[in-house]
């Protein structure tokens, strides 16, 4: 199951966490996480895709296979 934004920002905040730190210590940019947990950037793929996947609000999805003649 997937968290929303305000359940990750709950966590954060029970836990003392910034969401700027968070990033940070993840590797992203925190402009960008923020874009993310306020929906201004759709996690489809690319950085925002495993933002939301690091933040759990997003589920893995199966590659997809490529076949070549």
């Amino acid at each position: 199951m997937t968290r929303t934004a305000d359940a990750v920002r709950s966590e954060f905040a029970e836990r003392g966490i910034t969401i700027r730190d968070w990033a940070r210590s993840e590797g992203f940019s925190d402009k960008l996480v923020y874009y993310v947990l306020t929906g201004k950037r759709i996690p489809r793929r690319g950085t925002s895709y495993r933002i939301a996947l690091a933040l759990g609000m997003r589920a893995p999805q199966p590659s997809a296979s490529i076949t070549t003649k």
